[in-house]
C-alpha cells in the first residue's frame, strides 16, 4: 500500500492515516489460512545453498532456528495482504499473567500463535502450551475471542499433523491450526 498523495505516509504501510482503511478483496481469515497452508511450497525456492549458484562467492543458508525466525518468515507472507496484522500484540493481563500474542488480527478479534516443533516428543508440550495460550488469548477482559495456531516442524513428524491440528482445533476459541515441516532439503553440513 502505498500513501495517497498529501498523507502523512512514510514507508511503512501504516505510517499513513489512511493506510488502516485499506482491507484485502475476500475473507481474511481465509487468506491468512491459505498462505500459511501454502508456505512449504513457498520455501521450495528458499535460499539454501550449501555451494554457490555464483562464481566466486560463498554458498548462503537462510536458516530458520527457532520462533523468532519462524515468526519473521510468517509475518513476511502475511503482512502485505493483511494491512491490520500487528506484530506482538498485547493482551489484557489475568492475575500475574502479561500474554502476549505473537500477532494479531484486532479487527477480526483473532490472535495468531506461533510455535516451534524441535523433535516428534514436542508435539505434546506444545499441544499444553497453545490450550494456556487460547485460555488466556480469549479470557473475558480480552478483544481476541478466536486463536489461529501456526506450528513449524523440524522433526518432520508428518504423520502426527492431522491429529495434532484436529486437537488443536478441538480447543476453545481455535478456529485453525496449520502445521507447516522444515523442508527435508535444508540439511546443514555443520549440525
Amino acid at each position: 500500500h502505498l500513501p495517497r498523495p498529501g498523507s502523512q505516509g512514510g514507508g511503512h504501510p501504516d505510517a499513513g492515516a489512511d493506510a488502516r482503511q485499506v482491507h484485502i478483496a475476500g475473507n481474511e481469515l481465509e487468506f491468512m489460512i491459505r498462505v500459511m497452508k501454502g508456505l512449504p511450497r513457498g520455501l521450495e525456492h528458499w535460499t539454501w545453498e550449501t555451494v554457490s549458484s555464483t562464481r566466486g562467492q560463498a554458498g548462503r543458508v537462510w536458516h530458520v532456528d527457532n520462533e523468532r525466525h519462524v515468526q519473521t518468515l510468517l509475518w513476511l507472507a502475511l503482512a502485505p495482504g493483511l494491512p491490520g496484522l500487528e506484530w506482538e500484540a498485547v493482551v489484557p493481563s489475568a492475575g500475574l499473567v502479561q500474554p502476549r500474542a505473537d500477532f494479531a488480527l484486532p479487527a477480526l478479534h483473532l490472535a495468531i500463535e506461533v510455535k516451534v516443533v524441535r523433535i516428534r516428543a514436542d508435539f505434546k508440550r506444545i499441544n499444553e502450551e497453545v490450550a494456556a495460550d487460547c485460555s488466556l488469548y480469549t479470557a473475558t477482559q480480552s478483544p481476541y475471542k478466536r486463536v489461529v495456531v501456526f506450528v513449524w516442524d523440524e522433526s518432520r513428524s508428518t504423520e502426527l499433523y492431522e491429529t495434532f491440528a484436529r486437537g488443536l482445533r478441538d480447543l476453545e476459541g481455535v478456529v485453525d491450526a496449520v502445521v507447516a515441516p522444515r523442508p527435508a532439503a535444508w540439511v546443514d553440513p555443520d549440525h
